[in-house]
């Protein structure tokens, strides 16, 4: 899908039609690592999303795998229907946990004994305590710096 008299491919065509447009918002890229533990395969998704007003949602991905490299945009239509498939998905979802409980069945969480529960805040509260200690520590190593 290259064209030969620029050099450019269709993914770089469209991220430069779109990026910098004053109507147009960007997410940062975010990069995703996904490792399959047992055969030791990698694969990293680069994934950014530009919303242009009354376009609609488009996705940017970079596939890197060991056989290359593979970039893809999403158009606006495909992205609707991605997030319209995964709002059916929730509401689906929701449904059935709602009939559960009608049903007199609990979520895992509710399975718990009090004790375990109790047990669970703990730990929750201790890590809280530890990671604003860390972020607390992590402020103070800046402001040092500077």
């Amino acid at each position: 899908m290259t064209n030969e008299s620029s050099g450019r491919d269709a993914y770089d065509r469209q991220l430069g039609m779109i990026d910098d447009l004053p109507d147009v918002l960007s997410t940062r890229p975010s990069t995703i690592v996904d490792t399959t533990p047992i055969v030791g395969l990698s694969q990293t998704f680069i994934v950014q999303s530009y919303r242009q007003r009354e376009v609609g949602d488009r996705i940017f991905i970079q596939y890197v795998d060991s056989s290359g490299t593979q970039r893809i945009v999403i158009p606006p239509k495909v992205a609707d229907v991605i997030a319209r498939q995964r709002s059916a998905l929730t509401k689906k979802s929701r449904s059935k946990a709602a009939r559960e409980s009608q049903d007199g069945r609990q979520p895992g969480f509710m399975k718990m004994s009090e004790a375990d529960r109790k047990k669970a805040r703990q730990k929750g509260a201790a890590t809280r305590v530890r990671k604003a200690a860390a972020r607390q520590k992590r402020g103070a190593r800046r402001v040092n710096i500077q």
